[in-house]
């Protein structure tokens, strides 16, 4: 009892007690952190698992790009156009279930003049140098 009558004393109470309430308020934030996260991978999972639509049944022709729901993003849909050869990217250093590769990426032109960007596919690398990754060219012709 004699610890807390000294100004010392109070000041080490008052601290632990700070940091009590700290931490209680930091494990809540992180609770709460846990929820929205396992929230955003459940809706993540089922917009995966849905079966493909046609991308008109989920956007609009005249929708602005910054102007689609969000309730269609993660969504797979089938399209059918061509690829713009003049438009191939690599997403690099983006591992897939822990393997080292890239992401072939390609511009789709729809058959109505709209463009799409496309994941054609990943490509491993045997380590995290992604300098020398041979990326076949895109399809030519019409593809689904």
């Amino acid at each position: 009892m004699g610890l807390l009558r000294t100004r010392r004393g109070l000041g080490l109470v008052a601290f632990a007690t700070g940091m009590a309430i700290a931490c209680v308020l930091l494990g809540l934030w992180q609770l709460d952190r846990y929820e929205q996260r396992a929230a955003r991978n459940d809706a993540v999972r089922a917009a995966i698992d849905a079966p493909p639509v046609p991308l008109e049944s989920l956007v609009a022709p005249d929708t602005p790009a910054g102007k689609v729901d969000d309730g269609v993003e993660w969504r797979t849909v089938v399209v059918r156009g061509s690829f713009d050869p003049a438009v191939e990217l690599t997403l690099r250093l983006r591992p897939v279930e822990g393997q080292s590769g890239v992401h072939a990426l390609g511009l789709l032109v729809l058959e109505d003049g709209r463009a799409v960007l496309v994941d054609r596919g990943f490509l491993p690398t045997a380590t995290r140098s992604t300098a020398e990754v041979d990326v076949p060219a895109a399809d030519t012709g019409p593809v689904e």
